[in-house]
């Protein structure tokens, strides 16, 4: 545990991964070298969060038995996939409309989401 907290210190250390790295990403990345270091950042800033969130599903799945475990698995992914979809189909059209670094200052507000959610998790 992180500052006496099982999951909700990582999720806020995930979330300030991910938005550092795409305020970096917005601001001050200038070549290929820092690009690679903060997006590598960025996607370990997705993984850290992932890997939490999969043991909460786990945990959640646990306490409320095994008819809800598969469901409640099933809306984690689906929600997951049609994030996926939704990002992929929208960047472009963002791209279209805004410079790199704009969509980059807009993606650094959703780890900032995740910071503020998981705010709310008992510890």
């Amino acid at each position: 545990p992180l500052f006496g907290y099982r999951r909700k210190s990582y999720l806020i250390l995930a979330g300030a991964i991910g938005f550092a790295s795409w305020t970096a990403l917005a601001t001050v990345v200038h070549t290929a070298p820092e690009a690679v270091l903060f997006s590598t950042c960025a996607s370990l800033g997705v993984a850290l969060s992932d890997v939490v969130i999969d043991s909460l599903v786990v945990e959640r799945a646990r306490e409320d038995g095994s008819s809800g475990s598969g469901a409640l698995q099933s809306l984690c992914w689906s929600c997951q996939a049609a994030g996926s979809l939704m990002s992929a189909y929208f960047s472009g059209a963002l791209l279209e409309a805004m410079s790199t670094q704009q969509v980059f200052g807009l993606t650094a507000f959703f780890p900032l989401l995740v910071v503020g959610m998981s705010s709310q998790l008992p510890k």
